[in-house]
């Protein structure tokens, strides 16, 4: 299925507007909306970190085709978490490369400079937009490693520990 979005904003920056997205989102299985409508899940809190990497994995097996005639370093899914393997040792360091790069688009809407008394307010939509690209990368990338939204909690909170424990014992 082909997205047609318009792109006449204000700005014509060439981005989908909110109409578009909720066109888009009207015709497509969005993994948070499914959750949130399946009446055996009604009253149960959303995982929102599993959905999350769900939805990234469709969007990566969506997109599989695209990158590789682009001449991305795509991974099969039967290779994803083989980190000694060459192809997914190229995916990482692209992934890691575009998820630096939309930190750094995040980082240029920070206006305000600590050497400057003049204060610029900051876009937060568009800082927050770049945040969830840079995001995007990220999930992918742990997606690509073979870290599931389980493990990326379980080691998350072991290395929260450590740093309490760290702290608590004058590191």
């Amino acid at each position: 299925m082909t997205d047609t979005l318009s792109t006449s904003s204000p700005a014509q920056s060439g981005k989908p507007t909110t109409a578009d997205l909720e066109t888009i989102a009207l015709r497509r299985d969005i993994p948070y909306q499914i959750a949130a409508t399946t009446p055996a899940l009604h009253g149960l809190p959303l995982d929102t970190l599993r959905t999350i990497f769900e939805g990234q994995r469709q969007l990566m097996v969506r997109l599989h085709h695209i990158e590789e005639q682009m001449g991305s370093h795509v991974v099969d899914t039967d290779d994803l978490g083989d980190i000694s393997g060459r192809r997914v040792q190229m995916r990482l360091h692209e992934l890691f490369g575009y998820m630096v790069r939309e930190l750094g688009e995040a980082m240029q809407h920070l206006h305000s400079k600590p050497w400057k008394k003049q204060y610029q307010a900051t876009n937060r939509a568009e800082f927050e937009e770049e945040m969830v690209d840079s995001f995007h990368f990220f999930v992918e990338m742990c997606i690509t490693g073979g870290i599931s939204a389980d493990r990326l909690f379980e080691l998350y909170f072991a290395k929260w520990e450590t740093n309490h424990v760290r702290q608590d014992t004058g590191y």
